[in-house]
């Protein structure tokens, strides 16, 4: 059985993990399906992703069983080549994939499916859902970006409360610690997702890429540099067709 499921209809693509019987765990075959998957939808011209988990988990972080199969010369297990080789990679991916992301969190998302889920440009959780970082618990550090993200989303004080408890958040609780975007009825979840999917398809990805781009770089930069990165980004989307014919629409439904 297929580790991810896909499908593409009128430019907005479903991807879900589809391990539900391990809770969507993932190793490194996992992440590799995945990936491909994403080139896939990416090359067939999809506007929007959207990314879930099959089952009652969106998904419970690294298979430790293909974690311990990674070993140095020493035979001492090395957790650092496939973090290297796939899972940063697949991080990498998803910062900079040229479309949206939506992260419909069905259910627990934890360790690294917790920083695969909060990756996601807009995260919305089902009700039912928790997020949690219980790295501590078994003697590693927050991986796949999450040392990076947390502080960021929630601040150094709850960032760190987070990762070294290791305590569940509810989905209503990640809303107000501003750690995802929205949460929902269990049963509206997709509804949701779908809904925000609409609106994102109908602008222009370079736009939204462009956007996302600036937000993260905005860390790294002082607030006279990130004016003029927004005056140089600003100078190149007035020149694209979807600035020029939005401006046509609304000046002709303004008079």
């Amino acid at each position: 059985m297929s580790a991810i499921t896909l499908s593409i209809d009128a430019s907005i693509a479903k991807i879900a993990l589809n391990r539900p019987a391990h809770l969507n765990c993932f190793g490194t075959a996992m992440i590799a399906e995945l990936m491909a998957a994403i080139e896939h939808v990416v090359a067939a011209g999809a506007k929007v992703i959207i990314l879930s988990g099959e089952g009652r988990a969106f998904c419970a972080g690294a298979d430790l069983n293909d974690a311990m199969d990674h070993r140095d010369e020493e035979g001492h297990v090395n957790i650092a080549k496939p973090l290297r080789s796939h899972f940063n990679a697949l991080m990498a991916m998803l910062r900079d994939i040229p479309i949206p992301l939506i992260c419909a969190v069905n259910g627990p998302a934890v360790g690294g499916g917790c920083s695969l889920a909060i990756c996601a440009d807009v995260v919305i959780a089902a009700q039912s859902a928790y997020f949690q970082m219980p790295f501590a618990k078994i003697g590693l550090i927050p991986d796949m970006g999450v040392t990076w993200l947390a502080p960021r989303l929630l601040g150094r004080a709850r960032a760190l409360g987070v990762v070294m408890l290791g305590e569940r958040i509810s989905a209503s609780q990640a809303v107000d610690w501003g750690l995802i975007w929205s949460s929902c009825e269990d049963q509206f979840l997709m509804v949701e997702a779908m809904a925000a999917a609409a609106k994102l398809k109908a602008y222009s990805p370079e736009t939204l890429h462009m956007t996302r781009r600036l937000i993260d770089k905005s860390y790294l930069t002082s607030w006279n540099e990130q004016l003029e990165n927004e005056a140089c980004a600003q100078g190149e989307m007035g020149k694209k067709i979807a600035f020029t014919t939005a401006v046509k629409a609304f000046l002709g439904s303004a008079s």
